[in-house]
């Protein structure tokens, strides 16, 4: 609801990958902006009642509690490292798939199920998710957070205004149980989401992502970002839904932990350690001469 779910778990799964293989030219990316401060001196909404007006934008609370599954398809394109992907995910009840066919490096995977939030691709295999990364997975895979905040942020306050392509927003700043704090940008006058800057967590370390908002539609009664773009020090990555569904059937066979997630999860539960490599065999010794 409050940002492109796709797009930041296919993202953030594609950055994970693409951070180890590009080197130096990570720093050819284009650097994040800062919004803009406005000169306004009124005093600023308390968050809550930004929050509240968000809500009341999207649908409401109630037609956000109608919802039990999801279903969207998009396009993700990454020009800086010439890759244009599919995305198809599926969420129901607090359960998650998403899958990236990626040109070139194959099926990039994400999901939450049964507690365990999880990712896989041919690079790395799978990944059982700890800490902030499965704290955001098991977030965004909830269709009603934006009305659960208890569950999932200690505190959210008001911090200041900028103007967002020519527009007034108010910044509020997020604090989640665990990880980093986020900033979004809330317009004054439609109340809707059109921005929001947070630190995503990859193998290679922390990396700030700022992701702009647009094109929002009604589905099913709620009002969804068709379009986000999402500026990174790697480059900036695009997505474009081309289609987002509610309540209709989802494929629940996908939202299981596949065998190897379930296993790998199972192991680490269990405390076990991965298989260690088979030590090298000695050399044959070489025959004295004759």
């Amino acid at each position: 609801m409050k940002r492109n779910r796709t797009s930041f778990l296919a993202a953030h799964a594609l950055l994970a990958i693409l951070i180890p293989c590009a080197g130096t030219s990570v720093a050819l990316g284009q650097e994040t902006k800062p919004a803009q401060p406005t000169e306004a001196t009124e005093a600023l909404p308390e968050a809550q009642v930004i929050h509240d007006k968000f809500i009341e934008a999207i649908g409401g609370a109630d037609t956000i509690k109608g919802l039990k599954t999801r279903t969207s398809k998009a396009t993700l394109e990454f020009p800086q490292g010439n890759i244009k992907a599919t995305v198809l995910a599926y969420l129901a009840e607090g359960s998650m798939y998403s899958v990236m066919e990626v040109p070139s490096f194959g099926q990039l995977e994400s999901g939450v199920a049964d507690g365990v939030a999880w990712q896989k691709n041919t690079v790395q295999g799978v990944t059982i998710m700890d800490g902030p990364e499965r704290e955001e997975l098991i977030r965004e895979s909830d269709l009603q957070n934006e009305i659960n905040f208890s569950k999932y942020y200690t505190k959210m306050e008001t911090v200041g205004s900028a103007e967002v392509d020519g527009k007034k927003t108010y910044k509020v700043e997020f604090t989640p149980l665990s990880g980093e704090k986020q900033t979004r940008y809330f317009e004054a006058d439609s109340g809707l989401l059109v921005k929001v800057d947070n630190i995503a967590v990859t193998p290679s370390g922390k990396l700030p992502v700022s992701t702009t908002l647009t094109d929002y539609r009604d589905v099913n009664g709620v009002k969804l970002a068709f379009k986000s773009m999402q500026t990174t020090p790697m480059g900036q990555f695009s997505m474009t839904y081309e289609s987002i569904t509610y309540n209709t059937d989802v494929p629940m066979d996908k939202l299981k932990l596949p065998d190897d997630v379930k296993a790998m999860a199972e192991k680490k539960k269990s405390g076990g350690d991965a298989p260690k490599p088979e030590a090298p065999k000695a050399p044959e010794p070489t025959p004295a001469p004759k």
